[in-house]
Formats: C-alpha cells, structure tokens, sequence
C-alpha cells in the first residue's frame, strides 16, 4: 500500500497517530533532562534483565547453557570438491552461450553493411531509377530484418543469462546440500545449538557478521574434511579474489 494512502484507511489512521505519539514522546524526552535520563536508565536496567535472562536461561532447572560454534562458510563453499566441477560447467556454458551471440551479432553486421551498401546505391544518380527503386526496397527489407534480428537477439540473451543463472542456483544448492548435511551432523557430534557464519571478514565481504570470537569455536577445518575440501585451494581462490578487488597482486595480499 503507497505511503500517501496509508492515512486514508482506519488501519493506517491508527498508524499514524502512534507515530505521531511516539514522535511527541520523543520531543519531550529530549526537552526534559531528567524524564530522559530517567528513561535511560530504565532502558539499561532493562536491556540488564533483558541478558541476564539469557544468561541465566540455559542454567537454570539444571540446564547448560548452549554452546556456539563458527565456520568461515566462504572458504567451506569454495573448498568443497564439486566448487571447481560446477565452475568448469558454467564456464563452458557461458562460452557456448557467448558463442551463440557472437554468431547473432555477426549476421546482424552483415545485415548492416548490406544496408549501407543498397543505400549508397539508392542515392547513386548513375544508376537507372529502376535499379535505385530497387536498392530502396531492398534497404526496406533489410531495416525489416534487422529489427527482427535485434529482437531475436535480446531474446536469445535474456534466455541464456536466465538459464545460466539456473544452472547456477541448483549447482550452488547441491554444494549447499551437502554441506548442510556435513555440518548438520558435526554440530550435533559436538553438541553445538548455534553455528554463526564469520566469513565476512574480508576486502569481498567487508561487514562480518561475526566481529570477533575464540579461535577454539572455529569448525571450519573440520568441516571442511568431512566434505573432502581443499582448504589451500579455496584460500588461494580467496587471495586472488581480494587482490582483484584491491588491485593488488595475490602474493602481496596473501603476505598482509
């Protein structure tokens, strides 16, 4: 529903006067010193409760508290074995794609230089005004055929992008797959609730989700040998993905 109608409806009327209420509240919040720091602290003592909650939630009734785990899922995804199969499937895919287009685009070059030519010889006062009026139907068919060409062809690619981005999903679903199964099973042998994925650390992924945790939680080299990864491939993988990124060589990044 559009912004401009939300306030037309009993819904949206009542909506909007509990924005403006909590905008008032605001603006004496802010004019008031006291109210406001009064309602700080009420604010610190209850996010306090709020986490002691948390804290205390897993010990009491003589419960544990959950245990966390974390694994770089990036350098898991690119380590898998069948990462570098699918790559290999997608390239040649898209090499055969190109070359689908690069064959439309070169009838289509051709289209024009004949078109050019029969122009050329429709403007040609030399020529009798038959073979003229000849060349002027025939620069008419060709702007026919070439608009219909340009058609075929944004079709063709539009197809073949969407089916490369397919072919992609399932390929990347079936790594995934796999490495839930992997993982699901690991989690439980270690007795984990919570996995957190900290492979946003790097130049690719700048913003981790994960901003620091002991090294002692980290299962990705153990996940990556339940899956038959190569953990020195994927790094190098990822150093050149950086060094690409940062425009620097991947020995320099890798030596940072």
């Amino acid at each position: 529903m559009p912004l401009t109608t939300l306030g037309h409806t009993p819904k949206g009327m009542r909506i909007c006067a509990k924005a403006e209420g909590m905008v008032e509240s605001a603006d004496v919040n802010r004019s008031n010193p006291q109210l406001r720091s009064d309602t700080d602290m009420n604010f610190r003592f209850a996010l306090s409760a709020l986490f002691a909650s948390f804290a205390l939630a897993g010990t009491s009734l003589g419960q544990t508290a959950p245990t966390f785990a974390t694994v770089d899922m990036e350098l898991v995804v690119l380590a898998h074995p069948s990462t570098a199969e699918n790559k290999e499937v997608l390239v040649d895919m898209q090499k055969r794609f190109a070359s689908e287009r690069d064959s439309k685009q070169e009838e289509l070059r051709v289209l024009v230089a004949q078109g050019r030519k029969a122009a050329a010889d429709a403007r040609n006062v030399a020529l009798s005004d038959a073979k003229r009026r000849e060349a002027g139907a025939t620069v008419d068919d060709i702007d026919d055929q070439l608009r219909r060409g340009e058609a075929e062809l944004r079709r063709l690619v539009a197809d073949r992008q969407g089916k490369l981005r397919a072919k992609e999903r399932e390929l990347f679903g079936n790594v995934m797959a796999d490495i839930r199964v992997k993982l699901d099973a690991l989690a439980a042998q270690k007795g984990v609730a919570l996995v957190l994925d900290k492979s946003a650390t790097r130049a690719s992924a700048p913003i981790p989700l994960v901003m620091w945790s002991d090294p002692a939680l980290d299962l990705t080299d153990e996940l990556i040998a339940a899956t038959g990864g190569d953990r020195e491939a994927a790094e190098k993988t990822l150093r050149e993905a950086d060094a690409a990124l940062l425009g620097t060589s991947a020995d320099a990044s890798s030596e940072d």
